[in-house]
């Protein structure tokens, strides 16, 4: 069993860190224009990761001091969550992979 569950985990893992890749494609992106000769690549970047920051920033946009801040929060809760969610999955199988 210890070696299906660190397969996985290796598997989840390594979703994870392409999300999470993908996130900060995205954020430097926007913050740079983004040239025609790339607008592909945005649109596939931005169409990959929207799904998961929407939802943060639905959340979100309820509380005023939110709506109000410069920097685009839902992201940053998008990160913290992939982060949580590596680190849950992790410790959960933990007890199979040893």
């Amino acid at each position: 069993m210890g070696n299906v569950a660190y397969l996985i985990y290796s598997i989840v893992s390594l979703l994870l860190r392409i999300i999470e890749f993908l996130m900060l494609v995205r954020a430097v992106f926007s913050w740079i224009p983004v040239p025609p000769a790339l607008s592909g690549i945005y649109r596939a970047v931005y169409s990959l990761t929207e799904p998961l920051i929407n939802p943060f920033r639905r959340l979100l946009n309820r509380f005023a001091f939110v709506r109000s801040c410069p920097i685009d929060l839902s992201f940053l809760a998008a990160i913290v969550a992939l982060e949580l969610i590596g680190r849950l999955f992790y410790m959960i199988l933990i007890p199979w992979i040893l």
